[in-house]
């Protein structure tokens, strides 16, 4: 079992260390080289049975020495993590512009912020939550407990949407269309680049409390910056008739030898005055785990960002995410190269033998209306400029139906039927970029079908409505996760 960093997504062999802090005991800190066998006893917490282990917000947390993805609030003139605001909270006031160019103060409160007051300030690495490095490596009897998952295509496609939403209890949207289905938790990181990268990761973490306590006045995100070492993470709480614990067996089948191999590595750290760990501390059978999906958010076109983080060979599966609305010719817009960048895409993954699946977002825009006959285009001239982009096409109301039962449908993927789907809209516009989708799809491994209702227009905070939810959603991420909808959905009347 081989863990990696799951910021820079580096192998954690014998010669990388890790630095372990537990925020419920916070009198010591560990740093240990990465041996393998010694790895899965030494990352979790040295006092047993505290539960600390367990908990994504208060326990654990790991640093990556020397890893090159930085602490966003690190300062280098002042040699250390500065973290504004009072110590007690976990929030501050910090000036945001929400991409308007005029500066304004805001209250960000997020459980990070209270976090990096706690660990160790005095190294530059980002800390991050043991159940994250967990999904990189440990299973929970079936597969792995997470999936790391590179999120790529054209810029505005709706990929920061989508990782958004994932991280949003009310975006989830099952076949009954219930909410508050899943119990999540979250992660956020992005690196401090400079102004704009700082602005727009605090922005994030603003967003996401909003959007956890349904708050009325919310915001459309910014899309990611164009570099590296962006990832959002959702923990999802498994179900109560789920099974929400490792393998025993797993762990019995090789466990002297765990113990054995983890007892003689503490006992020469020991010796060497390197580390101290409890000798009698061993791998313990049925651990409780969350459902880790991390997605690692790739902004630009594939020209621009083709060696942007060439560590992303490491992660299991690439989404490659074009605008619906593209095939359709509504637009143009930003997103307007979105299936010539999935056509790179696509056969990136393939190159580097990853398994790759396609999701078609925005969809809703093609959602057949009252104010003109599904399929057609005439009768738009006295439409203003954007009722007009709109109307120019949409679904027939018999494809529009089987766009909302795939997107529903949790226990079949309806491969066939999705890709029968995309093939005819391809074919029926064609064009040299449309031929190409057309072709890669052999290397696609699903399909999916997502859109946001409710979503804000606007990138500053404005009071909205109804929380945004996004249809397909739910799909997406119980494929990634390789795990059925009953796993993490709490609600047994479902």
């Amino acid at each position: 079992m081989i863990y990696k960093c799951p910021l820079c997504l580096t192998r954690l062999t014998k010669n990388e260390q890790m630095a372990r802090f537990c925020t419920r005991h916070q009198q010591r800190v560990d740093t240990f080289h990465c041996f393998p066998e010694a790895m899965q006893t030494l990352v979790f917490c040295t006092e047993r049975e505290c539960g600390c282990d367990d908990s994504v917000e208060e326990g654990v947390f790991l640093r990556h020495v020397n890893c090159k993805m930085r602490n966003p609030f690190w300062d280098e003139s002042a040699g250390e993590v500065i973290v504004p605001g009072n110590p007690d909270t976990s929030r501050a006031a910090f000036p945001l512009e929400f991409g308007s160019g005029k500066a304004q103060q805001v209250w960000v409160q997020h459980w990070q912020l209270g976090a990096l007051r706690t660990v160790p300030k005095n190294e530059p690495e980002m800390w991050f939550p043991l159940m994250l490095l967990r999904a990189t490596a440990e299973k929970n009897g079936k597969g792995r407990m997470g999936r790391l998952v590179e999120l790529a295509g054209a810029r505005e496609s709706g990929k920061t949407v989508l990782a958004v939403q994932a991280m949003n209890h009310h975006g989830y949207v099952p076949a009954k269309n219930t909410t508050d289905s899943v119990e999540l938790d979250n992660y956020i990181f992005s690196r401090n680049s400079g102004n704009l990268s700082f602005s727009v990761f605090l922005e994030t973490l603003h967003l996401n409390t909003l959007l956890r306590r349904n708050a009325k006045e919310i915001f459309l995100p910014r899309a990611t910056i164009n570099e590296p070492g962006h990832l959002k993470a959702t923990f999802i709480r498994p179900a109560p008739n789920s099974r929400a614990t490792l393998a025993a067996g797993q762990e019995k089948s090789d466990g002297r030898l765990r113990a054995a191999g983890s007892w003689l590595y503490s006992l020469l750290r020991q010796l060497t005055g390197e580390i101290r760990v409890a000798a009698g501390q061993v791998i313990r059978s049925g651990r409780p785990f969350w459902y880790t999906l991390v997605l690692y958010d790739t902004a630009g076109e594939a020209s621009e960002n083709e060696d942007l983080m060439p560590d992303l060979a490491a992660v299991d599966r690439v989404a490659v995410v074009v605008n619906a609305a593209e095939i359709f010719g509504v637009g143009p817009g930003k997103s307007e190269k979105s299936i010539e960048v999935a056509v790179q895409r696509i056969a990136k993954a393939k190159k580097r033998g990853q398994p790759c699946d396609l999701i078609l977002t925005q969809m809703d825009r093609l959602k057949p209306a009252e104010k003109h006959t599904p399929g057609q285009t005439e009768n738009i001239l006295d439409l203003d400029a954007a009722a007009k982009d709109e109307a120019r096409v949409c679904l027939s109301d018999e494809d529009w139906r089987k766009v909302v039962e795939i997107a529903n449908d949790l226990n079949d993927d309806r491969r066939k039927e999705s890709q029968a789907l995309l093939t005819k809209w391809l074919d029926a516009r064609p064009d040299e970029n449309k031929v190409l989708l057309r072709k890669s799809l052999k290397n696609v491994k699903q399909i999916f079908f997502v859109w946001t209702e409710n979503l804000p227009p606007q990138h500053e905070p404005a009071e909205q409505l109804a929380q945004p939810c996004s249809y397909g959603l739910a799909k997406f991420v119980c494929r990634c996760l390789d795990i059925k909808w009953e796993n993490i959905n709490q609600r047994s009347d479902d």
